[in-house]
Formats: structure tokens, C-alpha cells, sequence
């Protein structure tokens, strides 16, 4: 069952399974807490105990299978990357951290560093506009002028 819910959890589609998920075992709660509706968690003491245990336990396996099996440079899970099927097919994109290009510009133009010092991007807006929420970000809107 772990590799199958491995394989669920990849899927661009159960996106928010995976975040509920890992939202879980980062705040060290057991998944089925997340994962259950709220309305149902209150019915949790009428569950059986060890079908919630074993869950969890199936759910923690398949995050770990999930993390152990996805390459850690680009992100895709090593049945996709790694499998020989002619049908499989991947194409490659560009992203651009500004953040980024800023740093590696400054260091670019500095011509020594103090040893153990960190460059780091300092964030601000032209003209003081406001700040861009993350949901602007990805309903793909910009400041308005």
C-alpha cells in the first residue's frame, strides 16, 4: 500500500493530500488528523484505533518512499525520471528568481569577501507601491500602476 499511496500522493492532482501530509509530519500530528474533514475528526474516538494507527502508518511510509524516490535536483519521482517507456515524454522550463540574479550580480562586481560573509537578496518596491501577495503570484497578477 505504501508505494501505491507514494504514487497518489506525486500526482499534481492530490497536491493538497501531499501538503497535508507533510504539514502533518512536520508538525509532528498524525496524517489522519489533517487528513480527515474537520467535521469527522470529532467522530475519531468511534473509529477503530489501530485502522487510524496503521494509516498513519501507511501514510508515513508512502511520504517516505515519496521523498526517497524523487530525484533531488529536479524534483520528479524516479518511476517517471528513471523509467525506459518510450511513451514517457519531459520537456524542460526556465524560472527566474530576481532574488537570485540580484545576488549573483553583486557578487559578480565584488572583488573580495570578507571570509564567512553571506550575500542575501533584501526585498523592496519601486515607488512604494504594496507589497504582492502570494495569491497575486499565482492568479498571475501584477502591482497596478
Amino acid at each position: 500500500m505504501p508505494g501505491f499511496l507514494a504514487d497518489a500522493l506525486s500526482r499534481p492532482e492530490n497536491s493538497n493530500y501531499a501538503l497535508a501530509v507533510e504539514t502533518a509530519l512536520t508538525w509532528k500530528v498524525k496524517p489522519m488528523e489533517i487528513l480527515l474533514p474537520i467535521h469527522q475528526r470529532a467522530q475519531m474516538q468511534d473509529l477503530d484505533e489501530d485502522a487510524l494507527a496503521s494509516a498513519d502508518i501507511g501514510i508515513m511510509k508512502a511520504w517516505t518512499i515519496l521523498q526517497r524516490e524523487t530525484c533531488k535536483k529536479c524534483g520528479t519521482p524516479y518511476w517517471l525520471g528513471h523509467n525506459p517507456d518510450r511513451y514517457i515524454k519531459f520537456d524542460a522550463d526556465t524560472v527566474t528568481c530576481y532574488g537570485c540574479v540580484a545576488v549573483e550580480d553583486y557578487e559578480k562586481n565584488q572583488k573580495e569577501r570578507e571570509s564567512g560573509t553571506t550575500t542575501y537578496p533584501v526585498f523592496s518596491m519601486y515607488l512604494e507601491k504594496p507589497r504582492p501577495s502570494r495569491s497575486m503570484w499565482v492568479r498571475g497578477e501584477r502591482t497596478p500602476d
